[in-house]
């Protein structure tokens, strides 16, 4: 495999703010404290079951799918299961 972490495997439309799946939290970032962003942005920034917050002025993320912390400063995660299933199963819910 590719040790680029920048490659995600995924439409890059899905890691843009637009994606309905985009964490709220990252949003607000973008504007006010756009340092704070993470880059290369992981596929973290567009799960439904990602959780990103901001404690002591840092970034963090957590899955509740994994029950780990798959984001930290200088850690990427470019490739999820967990991500493809969870916006799978929210999508085709919508469809019922």
């Amino acid at each position: 495999m590719n040790d680029d972490p920048t490659i995600s495997g995924v439409d890059p439309a899905e890691l843009l703010s637009t994606d309905p799946f985009y964490s709220d939290t990252l949003r607000c970032l973008e504007t006010s404290h756009p340092m704070m962003m993470p880059e290369p942005k992981p596929v973290c920034v567009s799960c439904p079951v990602s959780n990103w917050y901001v404690a002591d002025d840092s970034l963090g993320c957590y899955c509740r799918a994994m029950h780990k912390y798959p984001w930290t400063p200088g850690r990427s995660l470019p490739l999820c299961d967990a991500r493809q299933q969870a916006r799978k199963a929210l999508l085709e819910s919508r469809e019922d």
